[in-house]
């Protein structure tokens, strides 16, 4: 979906993922899960002509400063 979108829209496309992982909110807890780390995914959406990528929720500033580093 966030490909298609960028082939549809003459703006920018910023994404701003989380970690990956699921919030529980009947729990309050977060579930763990085995996805791609934020670093080995981002080089992929900034080929495919993403232009800003962040971070949200469970993501700090050693995931932030690896994301700067990966995308130099």
């Amino acid at each position: 979906m966030t490909y298609r979108l960028i082939t549809l829209s003459d703006k920018s496309l910023i994404l701003y993922p989380n970690s990956g992982r699921q919030y529980d909110a009947v729990h309050k807890v977060w579930i763990d899960r085995e996805d791609a780390s934020l670093v080995e995914v981002a080089p992929r959406w900034k080929e495919k002509g993403v232009k800003i990528i962040g971070g949200c929720c469970q993501v700090g500033p050693g995931e932030i400063k690896e994301l700067g580093t990966a995308l130099k």
